[in-house]
């Protein structure tokens, strides 16, 4: 009788332990973020062709994957390879569905190649949290040319390692724009 109780009273805390820890993910703005904002106020970054400013979905893509790496204490760097890899990937749309059906979300990863569930791929934030984990693990990861740290994570076909490299100007753009409206946000500013 004593062995039933204390595995019901081992049990029921870890079950409110995790469903406590899964809802506890900070919403909104990581302090961290700061330490990426520019001083002042930068442009509103343009994508595509026609340039256009990004949209409130890409805004808020964009907002979850920089918050992820600020969350993650990595360097401002590891946001722009990031961003440029979603940019490359999907133009931060969460919606699209490649590679013959089997790649989703804003990094475009598949199931069948260890990404997760298509729940998770389809969430900004975990799929963010996956490339992130991923790319930490490469050896030297922050020396690399931006395409080549993006292509070791995404493991694109030979012809298309090098993709990534045109969109390392907007990503740090975005991320600069990103950063500094969720410091303001912080700090209880108006941003510009």
């Amino acid at each position: 009788m004593l062995k039933t109780k204390l595995a019901v009273a081992v049990a029921v805390p870890a079950a409110v332990l995790a469903a406590t820890a899964a809802s506890c993910e900070p919403a909104g703005p990581v302090k961290g973020i700061c330490d990426y904002a520019p001083v002042a106020a930068p442009a509103k970054p343009k994508i595509g062709s026609p340039k256009k400013p990004l949209n409130t979905e890409q805004r808020t893509n964009a907002t979850a994957v920089v918050n992820e790496a600020a969350r993650r204490h990595l360097p401002e760097r590891a946001a722009v390879i990031a961003i440029a890899t979603t940019l490359r990937e999907s133009w931060l749309h969460t919606g699209v569905v490649g590679d013959k059906g089997t790649a989703h979300g804003i990094f475009q990863q598949r199931g069948v190649s260890g990404w997760g569930p298509l729940s998770e791929r389809l969430d900004p934030t975990i799929s963010a949290r996956k490339f992130y984990s991923h790319l930490v693990k490469q050896k030297d990861w922050q020396s690399l040319p931006l395409t080549v740290a993006a292509a070791n994570v995404q493991r694109p076909r030979k012809d298309l390692r090098g993709a990534y490299a045109e969109f390392e100007g907007v990503a740090g753009d975005i991320v600069d724009w990103t950063a500094y409206h969720e410091c303001q946000s912080i700090k209880g500013k108006p941003a510009a």
